[in-house]
């Protein structure tokens, strides 16, 4: 006979704890924004460019590389100097903030093509180079039992945000007929991903 409170010792009611914690909780939202963010540039890059005048295909597509290849640089870099430095969060947090503050600008330029180049490669940088440090943080910050459950659980939202979004900001473009609101969209929500880990993360240390 058993008297007292029962604990339940399983897998799942210790991944289930972890929702109540506001670093998981943290860790989720800037797994969304990350996922809105750069999944947004690989599918609406052409369109933006294209709204800044230039209507050749062949043009487009070349300028649509310049973003893409100058990321892959930013964000091996941000990653190392990350690994190097021993710090995560401002390195996950901060080019999320960037690319935030790039998108805002972007509705001001939309009539100059070769600015509007230059501000999307930078907010491509930014975007980007939020990965490697990001993909460190959950299994320092979660506890042994439940970070695989945990990472599960991320991995599954960033789906979900990459599915909701596009449709999300194509009724915005379709109801504004202009890409401005859909990319005040996305800084709002790189904004919100990003100061969430910024206020919820204050260590990176795992609890146990």
């Amino acid at each position: 006979h058993v008297t007292g409170v029962q604990t339940c010792a399983l897998p799942i009611c210790s991944l289930l704890k972890i929702f109540g914690d506001i670093r998981f909780l943290s860790l989720v939202a800037i797994a969304i924004a990350g996922a809105v963010g750069t999944s947004s540039i690989g599918l609406w890059l052409p369109s933006i460019i294209r709204e800044t005048g230039i209507h050749d295909i062949f043009f487009i597509g070349l300028l649509s590389a310049i973003p893409n290849g100058a990321a892959i640089f930013a964000q091996y870099f941000n990653a190392r100097h990350s690994d190097r430095m021993g710090e995560w969060r401002w390195h996950a947090a901060g080019p999320l903030l960037v690319a935030a503050a790039g998108w805002c600008v972007m509705p001001f330029i939309s009539g100059a093509p070769w600015l509007s180049i230059l501000v999307i490669t930078f907010i491509s940088c930014a975007t980007f180079s939020f990965t490697g440090p990001f993909w460190s943080m959950p299994t320092k910050l979660l506890p042994d039992g439940v970070a695989a459950g945990g990472l599960g659980v991320i991995t599954s939202m960033i789906g979900l945000g990459s599915f909701a979004s596009p449709v999300i900001m194509g009724w915005l473009i379709d109801q504004t007929h202009s890409m401005a609101a859909g990319e005040l969209y996305l800084a709002l929500v790189l904004l919100l991903g990003g100061s969430a880990l910024l206020l919820g993360v204050r260590d990176e240390k795992s609890p146990g």
